[in-house]
């Protein structure tokens, strides 16, 4: 919401009555020290202060002239206790320079609330010309104030005779509205309620979005400050009525991953004489990164790829940093879309163990594999790789004296040769190996949901305390997934599920028969090997308190032939990574950790239910 500034009414009879003499009483001489001094309004609202007819309310800026108050720079933003920044200029004509003595007066207010203020003597109008930088020290905001913005002003004032009873009067103003790491939060929701409310079909703007929340989550300094400003304008220009669809933010593209719905970024550099060819980039940054802040490529890769004609696409890992998870499946499922052509794989340094899994798992979608100084420690199985053609360049680690493919020592981005695609393919040399034996852990029961799109169904059928059993584990898995595939699936209750709807999805049964409606429909006919009552569970004539909250993870079958998995009791998983990767179905968890604990526990695996 804007704020309109303080009315200059107030604050002149304010100095006024300070002054001992009324403002109507100053009026000829301000019209005359108008005329001696030329004012103009440059950038950010100079206005002239000379008393006219109505003075009560903001006169409008008048016309640009050469010679006037310029704010050359300022911080755009108002953070407590960060210090704030002004720099100033005024040229003066070679009469003017002399002027003096003269007073600049800057100030920062939120309403009526004084947040900073400074007041600088000058010899003479002329040392304005050199330029003035002055850094105030805001005090905390106004906490009445909820989202108001900030209004930074700045007077240029002269000396009047000592007959007057006052020193200075303004005679030139500059203004500028400013937000607040809050005011400008205000301003990003609503308009995200815009975005939901139009749903607009092209992802960026929703990419926006998330970036806007992951800044606005973590630390407002003055630069992410500065980007959120740039989203919101981007948001608002989208968000526009009649406002053409944005297919991309500079090299920054999104596209809508069809696993959670959710949607995730990659950055494409079209070279700039045409494009004859594509290479797909996979690296793994140290620490994950987010949709809004994560490592751009190697210039050389980005210089390289310009002068072969080649575009750049660099892929998103997501939490994935070992690409073993959800980015190699979404690498993977793009990969082999239909009518994709064959690309050029690059894995830099830990991405060097993505672009070999993807090299084993689809060679015929490739035109040849680059690995630039890899990392492979011992993610991977020496054998995936024997006898495939792989360029490497650069150092590798030791990790590579386990290994025996036909490695050819090639040049570095810089060379032609290395964006050529292979005179003998990859699928020329290495078949395609089976997708258990590249990623084992992704071709489990427990993890089948990865695969394809899931949702995730609460059981809301039993008492209060169940029920927020059963929303605590599907939020935990949904706060797993997020960490993971940085996405977030749907979930829904079971008292809203329609299965008709949700037909091709694999489902995530949260909860047991009792609790679940949905579950309780599949095991109708296909009675579980284990058993629930209101105060206990029993498998294998062993029966265990609920209140215990056991991991419970167990296949539960479909008439329609589809996928459904529950899940109960507690995670049936290890902190980071896919959720239920590593977990053998079915399983009967150890004791769930005590709930005191932030991040969800690990239970070991348990005795073995029988499979239903």
């Amino acid at each position: 919401m804007s704020h309109a500034p303080r009315t200059r009414s107030t604050r002149t009879r304010r100095r006024a009555r300070s002054w001992g003499v009324r403002t109507a009483a100053l009026t000829p001489l301000l019209a005359l020290l108008a005329l001696c001094l030329p004012l103009g309004a440059a950038e950010d609202a100079a206005i002239s202060l000379a008393p006219v007819p109505g003075m009560g309310e903001t006169p409008p800026p008048s016309a640009p002239q050469a010679q006037a108050l310029r704010l050359d720079h300022c911080d755009v933003v108002v953070r407590p206790p960060s210090l704030f920044r002004v720099s100033l200029t005024r040229h003066a004509t070679a009469a003017e320079a002399a002027r003096g003595p003269m007073l600049i007066e800057i100030s920062l207010a939120q309403g009526q609330v004084l947040l900073a203020s400074d007041r600088i003597e000058l010899a003479h109008l002329g040392d304005l010309a050199q330029g003035l930088s002055v850094a105030l020290a805001p005090s905390g905001l106004d906490p009445q104030q909820g989202d108001a913005t900030v209004w930074l002003r700045v007077s240029l004032m002269t000396a009047l005779a000592p007959q007057l009873g006052e020193r200075y009067v303004p005679v030139e103003e500059l203004s500028r509205e400013l937000p607040t790491p809050r005011s400008l939060a205000a301003r990003l929701d609503a308009l995200q309620v815009l975005l939901h409310r139009t749903a607009p079909a092209a992802v960026m703007p929703w990419l926006w979005e998330e970036q806007c929340e992951e800044i606005v989550s973590g630390q407002t300094s003055t630069r992410h400050c500065v980007e959120l400003m740039r989203l919101e304008g981007l948001l608002q220009a989208a968000l526009a009525p009649g406002a053409a669809a944005p297919t991309s933010d500079g090299p920054l593209y999104a596209y809508r991953d069809p696993t959670d719905g959710s949607i995730q970024p990659e950055r494409r550099y079209a070279p700039p004489g045409g494009v004859r060819g594509t290479a797909w980039l996979l690296t793994s940054p140290v620490h994950p990164p987010q949709k809004c802040d994560w490592p751009e490529p190697d210039p050389q890769l980005q210089s390289g790829a310009a002068q072969a004609g080649v575009e750049l696409v660099q892929l998103y890992p997501a939490g994935d940093l070992g690409w073993d998870g959800t980015a190699l499946l979404r690498a993977l499922r793009r990969l082999q879309a239909p009518g994709h052509g064959p690309v050029l794989l690059i894995g830099q340094d830990r991405g060097a163990v993505g672009a070999l899994r993807l090299l084993a798992l689809a060679p015929q979608r490739l035109s040849g594999v680059r690995l630039v100084d890899p990392v492979l420690g011992d993610a991977l199985d020496p054998l995936l790789v024997a006898g495939a053609a792989v360029t490497v360049s650069g150092h590798l680690d030791d990790a590579w004296s386990h290994f025996t493919p036909a490695l050819r020592s090639g040049g570095g981005p810089g060379t032609p040769a290395f964006w050529q695609a292979d005179a003998s393919p990859p699928a020329t040399i290495s078949p395609g190996r089976p997708f258990a034996q590249v990623v084992p852990d992704l071709a489990t029961p427990a993890t089948h949901y990865a695969l394809g799109p899931f949702v995730v169904v609460v059981g809301m059928n039993e008492h209060r305390a169940a029920q927020l059993d059963d929303r605590a584990l599907a939020n935990a898995f949904c706060r797993a997934w997020a960490a993971h595939a940085h996405g977030l699936p749907p979930c829904i209750d079971d008292t809203a599920f329609q299965p008709g709807a949700w037909r091709d999805f694999t489902w995530i049964l949260i909860g047991n028969p009792r609790s679940n409606r949905v579950i309780a429909r599949l095991t109708h006919r296909h009675p579980l090997p284990i058993t629930w009552d209101s105060r206990s569970l029993t498998f294998q004539n062993q029966t265990y308190l609920r209140a215990d909250r056991r991991a419970v993870a167990v296949a539960v079958p479909r008439s329609d032939g589809g996928q459904a998995l529950m899940l109960d009791g507690a995670p049936a998983w290890s902190p980071g990574g896919l959720p239920l990767v590593g977990v053998t179905l079915p399983v009967l968890g150890a004791v769930a950790a005590p709930a005191t604990t932030s991040s969800p526990s690990a239970p070991a695996n348990g005795p073995m239910m029988a499979r239903p």
